[in-house]
Formats: structure tokens, sequence, C-alpha cells
């Protein structure tokens, strides 16, 4: 803000800023946004397969891109930027699919392996044989450490953010065979989810099959499988599959020598609760002078017009807005559902960010979540009796993350 002190005594600019000698790829929106920044020069760098390559919210003064070799398959940038660049037009230079979305989950879709794999087969050098600025990087390189490690992966190895994978055991290191769904959020009745197989090279064959059934018996590894999970039942989805090839090495350390079997797989219980969700906008507090208080009377703020409305076959939310057309804060949701599963004992798990209170047929069995906090879960054993059941979840945010997760499991 240019009323502040700071910026009226010093030059708070953005300015002078030099981008060069990059390989930029593979980016199907805009390459370089640029705002309020004067002398910004862009250059020698190889860009291909993008969608847009400037957005500029506000004009930038003295821009200069400049001896860049850019790829593309829009003509109308050969017409702009050939006088100072090498550009090379043809309808092959276009951007692959995206495989992960900004918020670093994955997409619904997955490319194909060998696609995916390409992505990361880049053989421009910035430096190449002759540079004079290769010697001096190469001699200002460290020597390795004796007895070190090579921090980089192999050639056969898979690699990219998505697959930087921690599970119940740690980070997971891919030398022991998983089956994972691409998309765990999605695991549910009623559709075909795609599960990936990863782990040394080797092969899987099926073992058992329990509540869904599998696109394939077989196949290699790293590899993948598509399942698909009946609608309108509760589902106890257990897939064992069996893997011979390299050796592998369990989470605990215990080594199962090459091409002797093992066996993995994939387990979850699901109860489908069709959820209707309403949202509500409040604005009074226990204490005005706190922002952070809770809601002063959430039994007014529920007989309000909703500002949103939803039917949801899960609760699983999360982000800095659950849902497109909601507000950033001060929102507040009731949602209901009814559920049928066997007679048992079960768990009821809640993970909230703020304040959380859940029923079961009218008996509140989790109300100590009620107030202003970061991601924090909160569990209720239920006594259930093979009948049908009704449970009421209600939930404020103030401001910040939010999150509403409810999950329903046999209790172990």
């Amino acid at each position: 803000d240019p009323n502040w002190g700071y910026p009226k005594h010093r030059d708070t600019r953005s300015r002078d800023y030099t981008i060069r000698d990059n390989y930029i790829g593979n980016i199907p929106g805009t390459v370089f946004h640029i705002r309020a920044t004067s002398g910004a020069t862009l250059t020698e760098s190889r860009i291909a397969g993008i969608g847009q390559l400037f957005r500029e919210e506000t004009p930038n003064p003295n821009l200069v891109f400049k001896n860049n070799f850019l790829s593309t398959n829009d003509p109308a940038l050969k017409d702009r930027w050939v006088a100072s660049n090498q550009v090379d037009v043809s309808p092959q230079y276009v951007s692959l699919p995206s495989t992960m979305k900004p918020s670093g989950l994955l997409e619904a879709a997955p490319v194909d392996a060998r696609e995916y794999a390409q992505r990361f087969d880049v053989t421009w050098n910035p430096f190449p044989s002759g540079d004079a600025r290769r010697k001096e990087v190469e001699s200002l390189a460290p020597l390795p450490l004796k007895g070190g490690k090579d921090p980089f992966l192999t050639a056969d190895r898979v690699r990219g953010r998505r697959y930087i994978l921690v599970d119940e055991w740690g980070p997971y290191d891919f030398r022991r065979p998983i089956l994972r769904p691409v998309n765990p959020t999605q695991v549910a009745p009623g559709g075909t989810q795609r599960f990936e197989i990863l782990g040394p090279r080797g092969s899987w064959k099926l073992v058992r099959s329990t509540g869904a059934v599998l696109s394939a018996k077989e196949g290699a590894v790293p590899g993948s499988v598509d399942v698909t999970i009946p609608a309108g039942q509760t589902a106890s989805l257990d897939l064992v599959l069996e893997y011979r090839g390299g050796e592998t090495v369990d989470y605990r350390g215990i080594t199962t020598p090459r091409g002797q079997p093992m066996r993995f797989g994939f387990e979850k219980f699901m109860a489908p609760i069709d959820w209707d969700v309403r949202f509500f906008r409040w604005a009074i507090s226990e204490d005005p002078a706190d922002p952070h208080a809770s809601p002063k009377d959430i039994g007014q703020v529920f007989q309000t017009t909703p500002i949103l409305e939803k039917k949801l076959d899960r609760l699983d939310l999360a982000g800095s807005s659950l849902l497109p057309g909601l507000p950033a804060d001060h929102y507040a949701i009731q949602a209901s559902g009814t559920f049928t599963v066997p007679a048992g004992e079960y768990e009821l798990d809640v993970t909230t960010d703020d304040g959380a209170r859940v029923s079961v047929d009218g008996r509140e069995v989790i109300g100590d979540a009620w107030h202003y906090q970061g991601p924090t879960s909160y569990s209720a054993v239920l006594h259930l009796d093979g009948s049908q059941h009704r449970v009421t979840v209600q939930h404020f945010q103030i401001d910040g993350y939010a999150v509403l997760k409810v999950e329903l499991k046999p209790r172990k």
C-alpha cells in the first residue's frame, strides 16, 4: 500500500527481474503471469507445449522477450515474437493433459503410464557441450562424498510429484508392491475407480476380490487396474493380489527373495450415506470483540434461508472454500443422512476445522468439538443394532482453511 510509511521512503516497486536459461514445457495454462513490473527480461529459454504465453493484468513497462526458442501451435505467437526469437509453429506442439490439480490432488482421469513417463524425457540441455558456461558450472561442482548415495532416480523408476507418496507406514520407497487408488476420496460404492499397482518390476495376479469387480485378473508391475464397486449397498472392499518379480523389502524391513510370491492389497469399509447438506451464512458470535468466537445461536442460523444446498454421497470436504459458491469464512453447515449397517460396534470419525457436533438418532455423540481450531479429529463408539439410523452433523467455519470429514467404520 503506497500510503504505508515504508514504501513512502523506500523503493518497493517490482522491477528488473531476469529469467534466463530455462526449459519451460507442458503448461496448459499461462506461462508468465506478470503484474506491475518494469524492466523484466525473459531470455535464452526453450518454451514448448503451452497454453497462453503471457498474462499481463497491468502495464509492464520495458518488458523484454528475446533470444528464446518457442515451439507453439499458435501462429499468432510467431507473428508477434519471431523478430526477436526463434519460433517454430506446428499442430503437434500442444500441452499434454494435466496429471495434477493446482492443489496437488491427482486429476480424475490419469494419463497413460507410458505417456506420463515421456514427460520426464527432457533432452534439451541449457549448457550443451562446447558452451563456455558448461565448463564454469562443472568447475564449481563439489566432489562426491566418499560412500555417499546417488540421490537421482534411475531411468526405470517412476518420478514426478504424483509419486511422492506417504502411507500409514511413512514415505513409500517402491521396494514393496502396493495397490493404491489414484483418487482415494473417490473410492465409494457406485462407480469404477482406477487403482495403481506400484513396486519393483514384476507381475501380479488376483487372489481374492470381495465387494468389487476388477477389470483384469493379472498384469504387470508397475501398472494399473480398474475396480468397479456396486452401488447402493454397504461394502467391505477386500482386494488381495500376489506379486512375483524382484526382491522386495516390506515396511518392517523383512526381505522376500527374488521370484518368491508376496501378497498385498487394499481394504476399506464403506457405508453409503446420502447426505442432504445445507450451507448458511452467519455473523453473530459469542463475543463480538473476538473474531474467532463461535456462533452465538446456531439454532437461529439454521432457521435462515440456505445460501447453498447440495446432495452428496460422502461428507469429505476441505479447502479455503469447501465448495464453489461458498464464502471463505463465517458460514455454517447442517448435514443429515440415513444409513443401515450390520449389527455391531462401530467408530464414527470426524475431522473438523473449525467446529462440529454430531448426533445419531437424536443423541449427541460428539459435542466437544464446537470451537475454533485447526483440522482436528474426534471419534465416538456406536453400538448399532442393524436397523436404519439417522446421523446429523452441524459445522461452522470462522476463517482460514476449512475441513469437514465424516467416516463410519467397524471397530477393530
